[in-house]
């Protein structure tokens, strides 16, 4: 399909807007109340009114906005599969100690609270590639003789002294050996033989 497809669960619903340069989609609150109060420390979740259809090999996030961050507005967990066809629902939790209230435009509300405007998208949806895997059970001891391997050409951008250099602190730290194969040459082969050497772990990383 490669297309991500949005459809409005309500009417009034404002579909998800995205600028090309950005990470996320906009998604805006959608219920019939005048407003919507959040108490302190509580976490409610605040329908999006829309819907959508996408890809298996993709996944959306709902993650917090800049806007609601600082306002101590937190977004909590919100995984969308590829094969939801609800509406969505925002989990949203208030960190301050005062109430937050979702209200509309034209509304009044004349107690002490945080206001943030219904018409302002209250988080974000990220949408990113999944890879697809396939898993099988092994036994713990199976898992600990599991080896590494790292397919590149050995240049400086590759960064392969800082794999070095974590993989041997690692075997230190965890007093396991897990051979490294790196399959691949350049320039930096010397240079990381050298530092192979200089960490002691000859018998652990192998070209």
């Amino acid at each position: 399909m490669n297309k991500l497809y949005w459809a409005k669960v309500k009417p009034d619903a404002k579909l998800p807007q995205k600028r090309y340069e950005d990470a996320g989609y906009d998604l805006y609150p959608c219920f019939d109340e005048d407003y919507m109060v959040i108490e302190p420390h509580e976490t409610k979740l605040v329908p999006l009114g829309v819907a959508s259809a996408f890809d298996p090999e993709f996944v959306m996030i709902l993650k917090e906005r800049g806007s609601t961050g600082t306002k101590g507005i937190a977004q909590r967990s919100g995984v969308i599969d590829s094969g939801y066809r609800g509406e969505y629902m925002a989990p949203v939790t208030n960190l301050n100690t005062k109430r937050v209230v979702i209200k509309k435009q034209d509304v009044e509300y004349k107690e002490d609270a945080i206001i943030y405007p219904y018409e302002k998208a209250i988080c974000q949806g990220v949408l990113l590639r999944m890879p697809q895997l396939e898993s099988e059970e092994i036994s713990f001891e199976e898992k600990e003789k599991i080896n590494f391997v790292e397919v590149a050409r050995l240049v400086p951008q590759k960064a392969i002294d800082r794999i070095i250099k974590v993989h041997s602190r690692l075997i230190k730290e965890c007093g396991k050996k897990q051979n490294f194969y790196i399959i691949g040459d350049g320039p930096e082969k010397a240079k990381l033989q050298k530092l192979i050497k200089e960490y002691n772990v000859e018998d652990t990383f192998f070209f």
